[in-house]
């Protein structure tokens, strides 16, 4: 007697074959030749047709394997029922009878592998998966991108190979696809990415805090060590634990430590320890035990002093800022220039329309002559080099600030406008969060924000929930914080 997860199951492979009946005579007899072959295309690598996966997964999942588990037979029969929905909508090209946008939810139960030890066996593997709607059908009636990535995921959280014919290996295979049918996709990849990064990001966080609590000391990463790999900085932060371990004599309060290369030494400039990525535990308890940690103190009392001296040449010029590049702050000459600059204030008092220009003293590469000052009237930023004249500093600043802080006001009535557009569609698009790419102009941000709220009804259900960046590709983050799409998207 067949149990009612064999019926949806057989229900489920009868609409793979009406899929099938879809396509073009010519594809059709494709197909057959391909299945004729079947018993070779192993030893060709040939990919194997959709219908014969499912069978290998009906294989692992069929609820007459679980008699003895009644709990894991009732959630597979329930499961294939719902593939057999999934599979009917998927043959349909569309949502049908079910709320636009809501995810089907899978849960299966397998037999452990019979390689696995005997301690696990009768044991059972618990697998929960959730794909997003099917989309349109293709051209030729045959299944959609997105809903060939899904499927293809369903077949991997089963432990069987994700290969098949009309399978996509990455949601980037959908970057120029329409948006029905790249934002089901890349909502599911955005959550499975999140959840892996999440546990190492949260780890990472927590133990900065607890050296930050219990040692009064902190750690930032440089070069060597990506920004975005979580993994990588777990790693290393467990590895900073066991060398402090290892000198827990010492005090390192206010010792701010550097992860990466340095080529400026164990102690920068500014006072901060840096730690080879490459070094052991061992070898890190080395550097610390050989460091003059006072040093780090002279050299963070230097900075501080250096900040509040730049704090106040910026109030006399009457500008929003002044700061050099690190390779220049530490000269001697930037000190000088300070001082003159902070004299010249005194003489000639504040600037007129400077007070949000900010400046940069660079290094001297073309020399102190007027030629060598810039002013970015894009970044708001003016440039001039270490060995300037103050004098000749605050002429140039008097001569561009009045035309840099109408840009900037245009700029910033723009970033207005753009806010502005942009809570009016997260919210009516029900989105989790919405942002634009630094480097999108705000025109386009606007025009593409304007364009999501025309087509709400119809992509809500798509955005709902979602953290969303507008940019120049569709894409989905390494780190599965957000998804982009691109400004001038296709529905």
């Amino acid at each position: 007697m067949r149990s009612a997860g064999s019926d949806a199951w057989l229900r489920s492979l009868s609409l793979l074959t009406a899929i099938t009946r879809r396509e073009p005579a010519g594809q059709r007899i494709v197909r057959a030749e391909k299945s004729a072959r079947h018993s070779s295309s192993s030893s060709s690598g040939e990919s194997p047709s959709l219908k014969q996966k499912l069978r290998q997964l009906y294989k692992l999942i069929h609820p007459d394997l679980f008699n003895d588990h009644p709990p894991a037979r009732e959630a597979n029969g329930r499961s294939l029922q719902l593939l057999q929905e999934y599979l009917e909508q998927a043959r349909q090209g569309g949502e049908l009878g079910r709320i636009a946008g809501v995810p089907f939810k899978f849960e299966f139960y397998l037999h452990q592998q019979k390689e696995d030890t005997d301690a696990s066996k009768g044991k059972l593997q618990h697998v929960a998966v959730s794909l997003p709607p099917p989309g349109r059908l293709g051209p030729n009636a045959e299944l959609s991108k997105s809903t060939g990535l899904a499927i293809g995921k369903l077949f991997a959280a089963c432990g069987l190979s994700s290969d098949f014919e009309g399978a996509q290996d990455d949601v980037d295979s959908l970057s120029g696809a329409r948006l029905r049918t790249f934002m089901p996709a890349a909502a599911e990849v955005a959550r499975q990415r999140a959840t892996m990064q999440a546990g190492p990001q949260a780890q990472v966080s927590m133990m900065r805090t607890a050296l930050r609590m219990s040692r009064r000391a902190t750690v930032g990463f440089g070069p060597g060590v990506p920004h975005t790999d979580a993994a990588q900085q777990l790693l290393q932060m467990h590895k900073l634990a066991d060398a402090l371990d290892k000198v827990k004599h010492m005090d390192i309060s206010s010792i701010h430590f550097m992860i990466g290369s340095s080529s400026s030494g164990p102690i920068d400039g500014h006072g901060r320890l840096w730690l080879d990525p490459q070094e052991s535990a061992l070898q890190w308890a080395g550097v610390l035990l050989q460091a003059r940690l006072q040093d780090c103190h002279s050299a963070q009392t230097r900075a501080q002093k250096l900040s509040q001296l730049e704090a106040s040449v910026a109030t006399g010029l009457g500008t929003a800022m002044i700061y050099a590049v690190p390779d220049v702050s530490l000269l001697p000459e930037y000190l000088e220039l300070l001082h003159a600059l902070a004299h010249v204030g005194q003489l000639r008092g504040e600037i007129a329309d400077a007070e949000t220009v900010p400046i940069c003293v660079c290094a001297n590469a073309r020399g102190g002559t007027v030629a060598a000052f810039q002013a970015d009237h894009i970044s708001g930023l003016i440039r001039v080099p270490v060995s300037s004249d103050a004098h000749g500093i605050h002429h140039f600043i008097q001569a561009e600030a009045p035309p840099m802080s109408a840009h900037l006001f245009k700029r910033r009535r723009d970033a207005e406008e753009s806010e502005k557009v942009r809570g009016m569609t997260e919210r009516r698009m029900h989105m989790r969060r919405l942002v634009r790419d630094p480097a999108l102009a705000h025109e386009r941000f606007r025009a593409a924000c304007l364009r999501l709220m025309q087509g709400a009804a119809a992509l809500m259900p798509l955005f709902d929930g979602q953290c969303v960046r507008v940019g120049f590709t569709n894409q989905v983050a390494a780190d599965g914080s957000v998804i982009d799409i691109a400004w001038d998207f296709e529905v």
